[in-house]
């Protein structure tokens, strides 16, 4: 079902492996795809929270599952996200105002809707880089409403730090051209 899952079976971290819902995932069978995860170790945050303890003090991963729907028009796509903007506010409503929040959403288009302050740093995915990026010209089709800036790595959101990973995955037809996959570690510290 995912090819990748041995890899992703395989990664160890202190503090467990978490993950969210894609769209091709919610497209399918987002019950099924939950559970697969779930058989490797991987705890899938399906618009819900985890608390973690580094070093005595509190962590909190937001998930939030994408939606599904296809959209590049932003004013539509904020439509489609409105219930997952308003599961979000839920979970945030449970977090200490003092407390370090990382949000976990596919789409990096979401992160344009977040309330200010609020989340510390946000991981993304979905645009897999570009997928197909030309010299000179770049990445011929990205699946956001902000044309490049999401394609890959770190940027600066509205309100946040936002970092999109080129991931393992292709979007159909199943190829990368000078846009390699990647999994991506990151080294957090406090501030």
């Amino acid at each position: 079902m995912i090819p990748s899952l041995p890899i992703l079976a395989s990664l160890h971290s202190t503090y467990g492996t978490y993950a969210v819902l894609g769209n091709h995932d919610v497209r399918t069978d987002p019950q099924a795809v939950a559970r697969y995860l779930a058989s490797a170790g991987i705890v899938v945050l399906r618009d819900a929270s985890a608390v973690l303890d580094v070093g005595g003090t509190p962590l909190w991963l937001l998930g939030i599952e994408d939606t599904g729907v296809k959209d590049r028009d932003f004013r539509n796509f904020r439509v489609h996200w409105q219930e997952s903007a308003d599961a979000l506010a839920g979970l945030l409503a449970e977090v200490p105002k003092e407390a370090a929040r990382i949000l976990l959403v596919h789409n990096p288009d979401f992160t344009e809707v977040l309330p200010p302050g609020r989340i510390d740093l946000a991981l993304c995915g979905h645009t897999h880089g570009g997928q197909v990026r030309l010299p000179l010209v770049g990445a011929l089709a990205v699946p956001s409403c902000f044309g490049e800036k999401y394609t890959g790595g770190l940027v600066r959101g509205p309100s946040t730090l936002v970092y999109t990973s080129r991931g393992l995955g292709t979007i159909p037809p199943a190829v990368r051209f000078l846009c390699r996959p990647e999994v991506t570690v990151l080294h957090l510290r406090s501030g």
